[in-house]
């Protein structure tokens, strides 16, 4: 009985830091491997010691402004960098301009 309640608590503790390690710079598979093979001990201070993911959502401009040609992802009434009313034009999927962003907190 004590065994199993031990070994339930023990991958109770491994999952925990699998799910904060898939957050961080180690990733998903390293941090279960570790924390299982390791002891969730050193599965805790591996986990300090990688740094934070920062995700950052961003959207494709897929539409300008008719007066001052300003892109934006999405259209509204009004357009905020010239505060006119206008009309939204479609930008051609050739013309989008394509980002990719990867930073890490330090």
């Amino acid at each position: 009985m004590n065994l199993v309640f031990i070994i339930i608590v023990y991958m109770i503790l491994v999952v925990l830091l699998t799910i904060e390690g898939a957050k961080r710079t180690i990733g998903l598979w390293a941090t279960f491997i570790i924390s299982l093979l390791l002891t969730p001990v050193i599965g805790v201070l591996v986990l300090f010691i990688s740094q934070k993911r920062l995700h950052i959502t961003y959207f494709i401009k897929n539409q300008k402004c008719y007066n001052c040609e300003h892109e934006y992802s999405k259209g509204s009434s009004y357009c905020m960098s010239c505060k006119e009313q206008s009309d939204w034009i479609k930008i051609k999927p050739s013309e989008i301009k394509k980002h990719n962003f990867s930073f890490t907190v330090f």
